[in-house]
């Protein structure tokens, strides 16, 4: 563990704690049992972490999505991940 993590920082926090989120929705039964934790939380994450690296890379002023339409379109592709049974979506022969 780096010192950064254990004081609480550093950029694996944020995945886990998706993940931790996801975990929880997942004992409650709105996130399918079977569900790619691990992946919707880095997708999550990896869509923040870039959004946050072109406003550093451009500026604040450089143009991007609304921060609503942003959030609606990364839950948008992982919902299908987190509520879709695969053997329930796979073509029976």
């Amino acid at each position: 563990m780096s010192v950064k993590e254990a004081h609480g920082a550093g950029p694996a926090l944020l995945p886990a704690a998706v993940a931790r989120f996801l975990e929880h929705e997942q004992r409650a039964g709105t996130v399918a049992a079977d569900a790619p934790i691990d992946g919707v939380a880095a997708s999550i994450a990896g869509a923040c972490y870039l959004r946050a690296f072109l406003e550093q890379f451009y500026g604040p002023d450089h143009p991007q999505q609304p921060m609503t339409e942003f959030a609606a379109s990364i839950m948008a592709t992982v919902l299908l991940a987190l509520t879709t049974h695969p053997a329930a979506s796979t073509p029976s022969d």
